[in-house]
């Protein structure tokens, strides 16, 4: 071979191998993904495929990705997944989930050859409806130029769109300003209508013209003394007297001395207080207040009896903290129940707590139907079954059924002495404590032997401050007044038994026995049982009275006025 042919074969080769790797060097350049060295036999990847690569989702909305590599035998099969903004979404387990509203990316990167891919994530809020308007008033009421914010609140709170709008249905009594403010127009009544899509609410409006500003009030009286629990009634004067907003607001500089409602002062306990009345322009005035401690009386009044009869007889007014009831209710004449009446409501006895009937006889039980069918209010009526066996002539049969009839019309409960108490046993009557003695029946079916109604008497013990007073009835049995005094000992203050005839069944054992500190005889100046007793006790009689009864006042001790 010569050189020349040598030289061409030479070149040829070089030429060859030139175009092959201009070949190799074109297409690398012509792939898509960036391809590394691959100098071992790895399978590597060469592409991903997305799907969807493009996502839109509501907050909370969740949607699934698929990726997968290209080839499938690729040897690196781990993704790398990279969430541009964790407030807008989450990405787990291949699912993105809306947290809030914005746009961001997910970055999906192969493991070996890096390869890219990019999915485009928009969150939007959810469309949640207003289902309701609430105002916070249903009505407002405005002067003439006066201007209101309305206020209210839409359900759900979570709503996508909360705007309301605003408008009224008579702009000429009420309309809305540039700043969104309820202005009164003039006067009369139209509604404000609050929207939201097709829901609606509304709230009735009334404007009224211009007040007419008090100038000054004036409040009568300027001091007030009042005993506790009482009440008091303050006068407003208005200046001027045509003044046309009148709420006047009433506070106490002190609740625990004295409250005020509407100009209504009440007494709560000792002291002293300050009771301020404000107009709504600010003009105040004031009253002072001062409180005392009620006195607790607790008093026993013997009632003169007997009007136009020489009759003795009973009733007996219990007065304790300013509580009312009585034992026995007098004569059945005319004259006397209103008598009995006339001393209760000067008293000033609106209710009695209970009527207690010692006995079954008219001088004790004739003012009790009266007394049932007056406008003084009987809340509960005490009082031993009558069996009628009585030896003594008496209208008894017939008194008990009116009794019992008027008690029934009046809805007033009775309690039987008989089937409630024993001997010894009692209640409360506020600050006094009262037992009851001879509580069952002496009478029987056959009657009583050598007796009659009186020694049925249920006799009561009324202890108070310390002090004991013994009503006793009409009863003349020795035996039943020994086993009761032996019981009870010294007493206080003594009613004298059976209105201090002979028959008092009284002898000077029973009477040293008892002992009374006082005497009252229910009955004129007769010293028939009285002599039983010490001469030295202070003894007052009812018909001898120059007053309409006999008061053993025990509020602080005894003090006996007659």
């Amino acid at each position: 071979m010569n050189n020349k042919n040598g030289n061409l074969i030479i070149k040829i080769v070089f030429g060859i191998i030139l175009v092959f790797s201009l070949y190799l060097i074109i297409s690398g350049l012509t792939e898509k993904e960036e391809v590394q060295d691959n100098p071992t036999n790895e399978v590597l990847e060469t592409g991903l495929n997305v799907s969807p690569t493009s996502i839109k989702l509501e907050v909370g909305g969740e949607q699934e990705v698929n990726v997968s590599i290209i080839p499938e035998n690729a040897t690196y099969k781990n993704i790398n997944y990279e969430v541009g903004n964790s407030n807008i979404i989450s990405f787990d387990n291949g699912v993105v989930k809306g947290i809030s509203p914005g746009s961001t990316i997910i970055k999906v990167t192969t493991e070996k050859q890096k390869i890219t891919r990019i999915i485009n994530v928009t969150v939007v809020a959810n469309n949640v409806p207003v289902t309701e308007i609430k105002p916070n008033e249903s009505s407002i009421e405005l002067y003439v130029g006066d201007t209101k914010k309305i206020e209210y609140s839409v359900v759900p709170d979570h709503a996508t769109n909360k705007k309301v709008s605003l408008s009224t249905k008579n702009k000429e009594v009420a309309a809305f300003n540039q700043d969104g403010m309820l202005v009164g127009v003039s006067a009369g009544t139209t509604n404000v209508i609050l929207k939201n899509g097709d829901v609606s609410a509304k709230i009735s409006v009334t404007v009224k013209n211009k007040d007419i500003d008090i100038s000054s009030i004036t409040l009568t009286p300027k001091t007030v003394e009042l005993k506790v629990g009482k009440i008091k009634d303050i006068k407003v004067t208005y200046n001027p007297s045509n003044a046309t907003n009148k709420n006047v607001t009433w506070t106490s500089s002190d609740k625990k001395i004295a409250t005020v409602d509407n100009g209504n002062i009440k007494a709560i306990s000792p002291g002293s207080a300050t009771i301020t009345a404000t107009t709504p322009n600010g003009k105040t005035d004031t009253v002072t207040v001062t409180v005392k401690e009620e006195k607790k009386d607790n008093k026993i009044h013997f009632i003169k009896q007997s009007i136009k009869t020489a009759d003795a007889s009973d009733a007996i007014l219990i007065e304790s903290a300013g509580h009312f009831a009585m034992v026995d209710t007098g004569m059945q004449t005319k004259e006397d129940n209103q008598f009995v009446y006339n001393y209760l409501k000067n008293v000033g006895v609106k209710e009695l707590d209970f009527i207690l009937i010692t006995h079954n006889h008219d001088d004790h039980v004739g003012g009790a139907v009266y007394l049932i069918n007056s406008d003084i209010k009987v809340k509960k009526f005490i009082i031993k079954t009558y069996i009628g066996r009585d030896s003594k002539s008496s209208s008894g049969k017939k008194n008990y059924n009116a009794i019992i009839d008027a008690l029934k019309k009046k809805n007033i409960p009775v309690t039987y002495v008989d089937k409630t108490y024993t001997d010894g046993k009692g209640f409360t009557f506020y600050d006094m404590d009262f037992k009851l003695y001879n509580t069952q029946q002496v009478m029987n079916q056959k009657g009583y032997s050598g007796g009659n109604e009186n020694n049925n008497s249920v006799m009561e013990l009324i202890t108070v401050n310390g002090k004991k007073i013994f009503l006793t009835g009409d009863s003349y049995s020795g035996g039943i007044m020994d086993n009761i005094s032996k019981t009870i000992g010294k007493v206080d203050v003594m009613k004298m038994p059976h209105h201090g005839y002979g028959t008092c069944s009284m002898n000077k054992e029973r009477a040293n026995r008892l002992n009374p500190s006082y005497l009252i005889v229910t009955n004129a100046k007769i010293n028939a049982c009285r002599q039983n007793f010490n001469s030295n006790i202070p003894t007052y009689y009812t018909k001898a009275s120059k007053k309409n009864a006999i008061i053993v006042d025990l509020t602080n001790g005894i003090k006996i006025i007659d």
